[in-house]
């Protein structure tokens, strides 16, 4: 499987992170006698494929099997988009206490080139926006720009305490696999604690909560083509990825920065040449930067989202890219220079 490429997998999925989950009371050795003796409210799931304990929980936890949340992901993907979804990646962890899986589709997609943006579901060309006429003279993009970003559905799931059952939204560039997650305070986000009754109460919930919640892929787009639309220097394009992840570089050692640093001026000549000098290719150097973050103590959730958290900053009316760039101007001295501390970025729960 290419990394680096948008993949779109069967959605017949069957493998190791698909198990029966069965349910065992806690049981301890009571010192003094010997004598076998169950814990109150708590209980031990296990994997039932592996016949292996990977986690104790509250009693009235509710387990969903992985299979049952892929299963949601899929049905909620066809309600927001009508039409089935591919796989684009899947993860579980060690202990099989963790699931994720990105749904997307090859078919639903935002195209942009020099003339603006349109949309695609596999079927026809649903609607052209108003740039396509009106803002053809558009001197910061390449010549015969072409670009593709694909909607996507992410369900986790959590076999452990102290989680919640998550459905997001986010969107990928088809050309390299850049993930922008919306972020889970956006109101298209579904969370649900497993402190349930049934996994048919989370399904409903959920069915009726993207039901209410729709998906508003033309606010994205034109967000995208905003930036395609403001110019920033080449030289001035690392600042952005200093300033997005400032919080999460001065954690890093200062050998490790410098090596960010260079790979980091390596993908602003890439994407450069793929797009322009526009902020727009400033994004895609920043979410293909934070690939190289991962594994900092970061979750890839928290890296996907301040991308977003950006965007949604430089898209408000009044943002100036003049006073954008003097408040940045001494980032990345400021990053490099600063003492490695530690920085928690959890995820929102």
């Amino acid at each position: 499987m290419d990394q680096n490429l948008l993949n779109f997998l069967p959605i017949n999925r069957i493998g190791n992170l698909f198990f029966n989950v069965k349910e065992s009371p806690v049981l301890f050795e009571y010192p003094f006698n010997g004598s076998i003796q169950s814990y109150d409210g708590k209980k031990v799931l296990i994997n039932d494929d592996i016949q292996r304990a990977i986690s104790i929980v509250p009693d009235n936890f509710y387990a969903v099997p992985n299979s049952d949340a892929f299963n949601l992901g899929v049905k909620i993907f066809e309600i927001l988009f009508d039409v089935t979804p591919h796989v684009h990646k899947e993860y579980g962890n060690s202990n099989g206490t963790e699931y994720c899986v990105d749904l997307v589709s090859k078919d639903l997609k935002i195209i942009f080139n020099n003339n603006g943006y349109y949309f695609q579901n596999g079927r026809s060309d649903i609607a052209s926006n108003s740039n396509r006429t009106n803002r053809n003279s558009n001197t910061f993009i390449n010549e015969n720009f072409h670009d593709e970003y694909h909607p996507f559905v992410r369900v986790h799931n959590s076999l452990r305490s102290y989680r919640s059952f998550y459905i997001e939204m986010g969107y990928y560039r088809y050309a390299c696999s850049n993930g922008m997650l919306l972020g889970r305070k956006t109101k298209i986000t579904y969370k649900h604690s497993y402190i349930s009754t049934s996994f048919d109460s989370i399904r409903r919930s959920a069915i009726e909560h993207f039901h209410v919640n729709k998906f508003n892929m033309t606010e994205f787009a034109e967000k995208l083509w905003g930036l395609l639309s403001t110019p920033i220097s080449r030289e001035k394009m690392p600042k952005v990825s200093f300033d997005i992840f400032e919080k999460v570089l001065i954690k890093v050692d200062v050998i490790k920065r410098e090596k960010l640093q260079e790979d980091l001026s390596s993908l602003v000549t890439k994407y450069v040449i793929e797009i322009g000098e526009n902020l727009n290719a400033a994004l895609n150097v920043a979410t293909d930067f934070a690939k190289l973050l991962e594994g900092n103590e970061i979750p890839q959730s928290s890296l996907q989202n301040l991308p977003v958290i950006w965007l949604n900053k430089v898209s408000k009316k009044d943002f100036s890219i003049e006073k954008y760039l003097d408040q940045i101007a001494g980032i990345e001295i400021q990053v490099m220079t600063a003492k490695p501390k530690k920085v928690l970025l959890e995820e929102e729960d």
